[in-house]
């Protein structure tokens, strides 16, 4: 089994980047997307393990992103990652099936944190044995 596979979507590239090498450096393999149209492509080509997305993009924003990967691939896990944070958004998220949904900027910890036990709690939902 090789290392987790996250694609990372986000339209501001220096934030794209800040996150790839950062979870590069954890060990993950990272795939980068500038857009929401982007992510969806690779999602429909690439199996992924998890994806990051920013809620906020001109165009297809990370809550389309989220339904679209949601109906392609319920058990894809997706983390929504907002600068606009509320309690109404993150309800939203939720509901719509997101794993979770961080502010922005978020500590480093606390993302590595929430992407741990996503991945987890997937694998067990993959293999409960």
């Amino acid at each position: 089994m090789g290392a987790p596979k996250i694609l990372v979507v986000d339209d501001d590239t220096f934030v794209s980047y800040l996150m790839k090498t950062l979870l590069a450096s954890d060990g993950y393999e990272i795939v980068t997307a500038d857009n929401g149209d982007e992510a969806l492509e690779k999602i429909k080509q690439t199996h992924f393990d998890l994806v990051l997305t920013d809620w906020k993009m001109d165009g297809t924003d990370g809550m389309a992103v989220l339904a679209e990967t949601k109906r392609l691939f319920p058990s894809l896990p997706v983390i929504l990652l907002t600068g606009h944070a509320s309690y109404e958004l993150k309800e939203r998220a939720l509901d719509a099936g997101a794993q979770n949904c961080l502010a922005k900027p978020c500590r480093y910890e606390i993302l590595r944190s929430e992407i741990e036990k996503t991945l987890k709690l997937s694998r067990a939902r993959c293999d409960p044995f």
